[in-house]
């Protein structure tokens, strides 16, 4: 029963974290086809980029903002002209300190969220567990038996 339940809970996960990468891949190419149809990297829709890397850092850490960072300083980057009309490339050093400044917000939003993860973990458990004794408190129980309470009322009916 328990090992159903984590099976269950696994999947699940697994289906959220999918949607959730789907999700930033959709914004991460809504940001590139934005930029390229407003003209180029010569205009400010470009910063549009930190939405998608914003949102993969909350979602995934640091390595979802950096990852999310390179890719969409790539995309924007060697790849997307500073002026479509014309047909300009970008100077490197201009798409280089783009994807630099991708990169550290992306790696920097990714840390605070982990850091507020953590810190959230840690005053769970702190609150859940006896100082003393370092055993489960009063309201580690409570917890527990409303879990059972509510898994029995759902198996029964």
């Amino acid at each position: 029963m328990l090992g159903e339940l984590a099976a269950s809970w696994n999947q699940r996960g697994h289906l959220v974290r999918g949607l959730a990468l789907l999700l930033v891949a959709i914004l991460a190419a809504l940001v590139v086809l934005l930029v390229y149809q407003t003209g180029g990297t010569r205009y400010v829709y470009a910063h549009s980029a930190y939405l998608p890397i914003v949102a993969g850092a909350f979602l995934f850490g640091w390595k979802g903002g950096l990852g999310t960072a390179l890719l969409l300083g790539l995309a924007l980057g060697p790849f997307m002209p500073i002026d479509v009309t014309t047909g300009e490339v970008q100077r490197l050093e201009n798409w280089l300190l783009r994807c630099l400044f991708f990169a550290a917000t992306g790696f920097l939003t990714g840390l605070l969220v982990d850091h507020l993860e953590r810190e959230a973990r840690r005053k769970t458990q702190a609150a859940l567990t006896d100082e003393l004794s370092a055993l489960p408190n009063r309201a580690a129980l409570e917890r527990r038996l409303a879990a059972l309470t509510a898994r029995g009322a759902k198996g029964s009916s």
